[in-house]
């Protein structure tokens, strides 16, 4: 897609991918925590990781790393929902399915600081990663 950078470019974008402009996700969320860059946000921890199986190759090939980026709603249990794959690397190998299908296990929870201050699991939307390396 050629196109000039604008909003209404990221608009274009956005719909050429099947994306809405504002997130319905965000409704009752104040912001996103986490850059989906260092794993989990610095006040979440996991505890129960999502151990996804490297996928299948695709028309032959596979690569022997790898990393997705995935936004969730957190809840009060600590399951992750509403879960969408934001990016892939390499793309077209599958690695965000992999990790949705692995997700419905994983569970996340407040660290002990941030349970001490009194901060809430539910309703946050996080931003995280999940790195593939084929050893």
């Amino acid at each position: 897609m050629d196109i000039e950078p604008s909003s209404t470019a990221i608009e274009q974008t956005l719909n050429a991918c099947g994306r809405p402009l504002v997130d319905p996700r965000m409704a009752g969320v104040d912001e996103v925590d986490g850059n989906g860059q260092d794993g989990l946000p610095a006040f979440i921890q996991w505890r129960a990781a999502p151990r996804p199986s490297f996928p299948a190759p695709v028309g032959g090939r596979m690569p022997n790393q790898g990393y997705v980026v995935l936004t969730c709603l957190t809840k009060d249990d600590g399951s992750l929902s509403d879960c969408q794959t934001e990016s892939e690397v390499p793309r077209g190998y599958n690695l965000g399915r992999a990790v949705e299908r692995a997700l419905p296990r994983a569970r996340v929870a407040l660290t002990d600081e941030a349970a001490a201050s009194g901060a809430d699991l539910a309703g946050r939307m996080i931003s995280f990663s999940v790195n593939f390396e084929l050893r």
